[in-house]
């Protein structure tokens, strides 16, 4: 529970058993090691008797200043929060330290000028072997998504790293156009397709060759993940990608589907999917089998592909 005290806020374990005492432990432990990573905290006791012993219950910390990435207008402003972050990432890293849940909501402007890190309940120490499943859809990898029973690594924190300098600098939360209007169910879904099949954010929007080249660089670091496909109960989605080695322009294009569980035609075209309306890069590299007949059609199942003459691609 997290309460918000004058200018203070306090965050409280509001349950008192064992299991959330030794969590409440174990993130501590992780503060106290970030330093001067993590937003100045203290920490609040309880017991359940006047004479009794007291454990640790919560933290409390000063209600310091959050970055709110759509209401910076001044482009230096995003600049000089884009290369702190980073810094401030790197450092973190440095104490071999996993956050965990990086984004811009995370982030905050301390009183002395310092840029800090909050909200440390789903980080780790690297190697400790914890594991938390929680996740916030727009900033985690699609290897992430699959796969929330393994430990997070530093290459999860720096694809959520290139997402949070994306929004930094468009002031627009990563996979949304749009959608914001739906209804929360229907969002949240979308999102998690997007996820699911890789998609990427708009790089058309970033103007800064230097900052361009960051995300990229951070975003290229995300743990490679199977091309296996996680299904869902409301409907299937498709999404349209450019071949990455193409002599068209504009690119040609090819699609994917991801199909819901009862879908009627789970190896073929749906009736009626959610055709995203972004158009993406390739996440793979394939050949485009328009611009080069002959040329084995590489990494994308027929299955999830819309089908082209056989004299364009596999022989």
């Amino acid at each position: 529970m997290v309460y918000r005290c004058g200018t203070v806020v306090l965050k409280y374990d509001n349950f008192g058993d064992l299991e959330g005492q030794s969590e409440v432990e174990r993130v501590w432990a992780v503060m106290h090691l970030a330093g001067d990573c993590c937003v100045r905290t203290g920490r609040l006791f309880r017991s359940d008797h006047p004479a009794g012993p007291k454990r640790l219950a919560g933290f409390c910390m000063p209600m310091e200043t959050p970055i709110v990435p759509a209401t910076i207008a001044n482009k230096e402003e995003r600049l000089r929060l884009i290369y702190q972050v980073r810094d401030l990432v790197a450092k973190l890293h440095s104490k071999n330290i996993v956050h965990g849940d990086l984004k811009p909501q995370n982030l905050l402007k301390c009183s002395e000028g310092s840029l800090r890190l909050c909200d440390f309940d789903n980080a780790s120490v690297e190697g400790d072997g914890y594991v938390n499943p929680a996740m916030t859809i727009p900033y985690c990898s699609q290897f992430r998504f699959r796969y929330d029973s393994v430990p997070m690594t530093r290459a999860e924190d720096t694809y959520a790293l290139g997402l949070t300098i994306w929004e930094l600098y468009t002031g627009r939360t990563p996979l949304t156009y749009g959608d914001e209007s739906m209804e929360d169910e229907c969002v949240q879904q979308i999102l998690e397709n997007r996820v699911n099949v890789g998609m990427r954010p708009d790089m058309a929007l970033i103007d800064d060759l230097a900052v361009r080249g960051l995300i990229d660089e951070c975003l290229a670091a995300a743990p490679e993940c199977p091309n296996v496909f996680w299904r869902d109960e409301l409907f299937c989605v498709e999404t349209r990608l450019e071949f990455n080695r193409c002599l068209a322009k504009p690119r040609h294009l090819y699609s994917r589907i991801v199909h819901r569980t009862t879908c009627r035609h789970p190896n073929g075209p749906c009736e009626d999917p959610y055709v995203d309306p972004k158009i993406y890069p390739s996440p793979l590299d394939p050949v485009c089998v328009k611009c080069e007949p002959g040329v084995e059609y590489l990494g994308i199942p027929p299955q999830y592909s819309t089908p082209y003459p056989k004299t364009w691609g596999d022989t």
